[in-house]
């Protein structure tokens, strides 16, 4: 297989879900240091996006 690089990566975070923002927190700090990072809070706005990969906080499963 070949290497995939994951140069941003953007955070949805749901700050009304418990542990979202502590999560946060948390894990901004490790991938700060691998790549550049974009947060956001979940809305239901049309999101576009040139991020590598996206990571969802606090959501409800809706989001695929």
């Amino acid at each position: 297989m070949g290497e995939t690089n994951v140069n941003r990566i953007l955070i949805l975070v749901n700050a009304d879900k418990p542990g979202a923002r502590e999560t946060l927190g948390h894990l901004c700090p490790w991938v700060e240091q691998r790549a550049r990072v974009e947060t956001l809070h979940l809305t239901d706005e049309t999101l576009e996006t040139d991020a590598d990969l996206i990571v969802v906080l606090g959501g409800d499963g809706s989001i695929l």
